[in-house]
């Protein structure tokens, strides 16, 4: 009768640490995972609200993300370096913060020399897809959405680099909270400045890309102010 008990408790030995890892990589990877799924719902949102404005808004919005994306991918690529470069530096040295705050300086600074030339790639959003073979009606009602957007990419990006910190740290509920709020701002200011509500002026689709800047920047002095 021992003998299963002591086979059982040796495989549990074995399989504890194992077990352990798992948990702490779901701790971190959920809320993750949940974060860019809910980043993604921001375009997302804009599409559903300017769908309601009729298809040739809706074409030229979703030609208007699909620069933005490109953009905030070219963007995203420094800033999701932060990550492994300072979970490195914690896990060697976790004494040594100035080492992680030079880091994250440094994404910031990355930022900082990317955002010039992406913002002169969307200044000619609409020749590049009157280019690309899109219809003149179409480019220039797209163009002034990208415009919208593109005044949110610098905090868009310096977003993630805080994200980024704060994920190395495995802390990653902040940003899954200010992203999910950064989703609820999103959808009111598409109410407010698509539709023209509680006030403001009916700006179609470019009411769309200002409600994405604003929710954009109070995302990234919301990151800010947890980090």
């Amino acid at each position: 009768m021992t003998e299963p008990v002591s086979v059982h408790t040796r495989t549990m030995s074995r399989l504890a640490p194992w077990l352990a890892e798992m948990r702490a990589l779901g701790k971190l990877a959920v809320p993750l995972a949940a974060t860019q799924l809910a980043h993604m719902a921001m375009v997302t949102t804009d599409l559903v609200m300017i769908g309601r404005l009729g298809e040739t808004p809706l074409a030229a919005a979703a030609l208007g993300s699909a620069l933005w994306v490109f953009g905030w991918l070219v963007g995203h690529g420094p800033a999701a370096a932060v990550a492994p470069i300072v979970a490195q530096m914690v896990g060697a040295r976790p004494w040594d913060r100035a080492q992680a705050r030079a880091c994250v300086r440094m994404g910031l600074w990355a930022v900082a020399v990317l955002v010039p030339p992406l913002a002169l790639f969307f200044a000619v959003a609409e020749p590049l897809l009157r280019f690309t073979g899109q219809s003149p009606a179409l480019a220039a009602l797209a163009a002034p959405y990208v415009y919208a957007l593109a005044v949110g990419l610098p905090f868009a990006c310096g977003f993630m680099v805080l994200r980024s910190f704060a994920t190395a740290l495995s802390r990653p509920r902040a940003p899954l909270y200010i992203v999910i709020a950064m989703i609820a701002i999103n959808l009111i200011g598409n109410y407010v400045f698509v539709f023209g509500h509680c006030g403001a002026p009916a700006l179609g689709v470019v009411g769309s890309g200002i409600a994405s800047a604003i929710a954009n920047a109070l995302s990234f002095f919301a990151m800010l102010a947890a980090v």
